[in-house]
């Protein structure tokens, strides 16, 4: 260890935060080198005096003198306010992260997306998402944008978003049943349902 290296942990030795192998390592050095050892003597011995220092009470109105102190410009205004009212300001940018989230959702936005398990079992053509007949899906589909044509088997749920669905000849096909999800509420819900599942299945 060099003087420099022991000189940056020297703080952390008075404190007694250091173990193990840098304890020793420190240890040795200062043993060997008399500019680190002075440099600690003279730390212990400012730490000493800082400790001895007698503790003046803190004024009741300190904080406000020091808030009054800022220089007021436009930037800072916003700030004071953000730390005087700390709820309303969460809810400030709640409100306008949803409202962008909201214009985001009500984009066109006509690609196909399909996402689930069993998913080899399923073709997708086109626009279309169809499970063969013969075949089952064993968990749930999610189908955004598109159509899903269910001649096997689904033994799970299907999800529609702004999406259709044909079952052929039976509807008994979705063991899990079929959620349309077609407008921007219903979709809100949708994602902050699955982000709460996810906790459900830890």
């Amino acid at each position: 260890m060099n003087c420099k290296q022991v000189n940056s942990l020297l703080h952390e030795y008075l404190d007694g935060d250091l173990t193990g192998v840098k304890l020793h390592q420190l240890s040795h050095h200062l043993d060997t080198c008399s500019n680190c050892k002075e440099n600690l003597v003279q730390l212990e011995k400012t730490e000493a005096l800082t400790r001895s220092l007698p503790k003046s009470p803190v004024p009741d109105d300190l904080s406000n003198k020091i808030m009054d102190a800022i220089p007021m410009n436009s930037g800072n205004r916003w700030m004071r306010w953000a730390k005087q009212y700390p709820a309303m300001a969460a809810a400030a940018v709640f409100v306008i992260i949803m409202t962008g989230s909201l214009f985001a959702i009500n984009e066109p936005d006509s690609k196909l997306i399909v996402s689930g398990s069993g998913m080899e079992y399923v073709v997708i053509k086109d626009n279309q998402v169809i499970v063969p007949e013969g075949q089952t899906v064993n968990g749930d589909l999610v189908v955004e944008n598109g159509e899903i044509i269910v001649e096997g088997t689904v033994n799970g749920k299907v999800t529609l978003i702004d999406s259709e669905i044909n079952l052929l000849a039976s509807a008994e096909k979705v063991a899990g049943g079929v959620t349309h999800i077609d407008q921007t509420l219903d979709w809100i819900w949708y994602k902050i349902s699955g982000f709460f599942d996810l906790f459900k299945k830890e």
